[in-house]
């Protein structure tokens, strides 16, 4: 498989059990999640469920974490060893996409104009996973397979 040319993990707590990826300064379109799916797309913004701050079982140990990782390529991908659980085109004006919540976000590159996502998770019937992937490549290359 080929290298991406960037990668980034924001491993946190994620309060409201959600993560949030758009254009930065995004304020509408944000999709709902349908019952037993993993997360909400249109357009312009994902919605994905992650493991919830609060999904510990001793609070002494603090917050639970969930990592999303972001990696953005110049060709179309299929993750090895993980589901594609949904797949799509974002808007991506100016190259970046806003990940986070409601609490902090991190700004990642991303293709400018439109740009491919494929989100992936270990186990597809995980519905607080606490690990996801989310691959970008260019909108003009056409993706396979979700």
């Amino acid at each position: 498989m080929e290298q991406p040319l960037l990668v980034t993990s924001i491993r946190r707590p994620w309060h409201w059990g959600i993560a949030l990826v758009a254009a930065p300064g995004q304020v509408e379109d944000f999709p709902e999640i349908e019952g037993g799916r993993t997360l909400g797309s249109t357009s312009g913004a994902l919605v994905i469920k992650v493991c919830h701050a609060q999904d510990v079982e001793d609070v002494d140990l603090g917050f639970a974490e969930a990592t999303v990782t972001i990696a953005l390529h110049q060709n179309e991908v299929t993750p090895a060893d993980v589901h594609a659980v949904a797949g799509g085109i974002l808007s991506t004006p100016d190259g970046t996409l806003s990940v986070g919540a409601a609490d902090m976000d991190d700004v990642v590159p991303a293709h400018k104009g439109m740009t491919r996502f494929l989100v992936s998770v270990e186990d597809p019937n995980d519905l607080s996973p606490e690990q996801v992937w989310v691959d970008l490549w260019p909108s003009g290359i056409a993706a396979r397979g979700v």
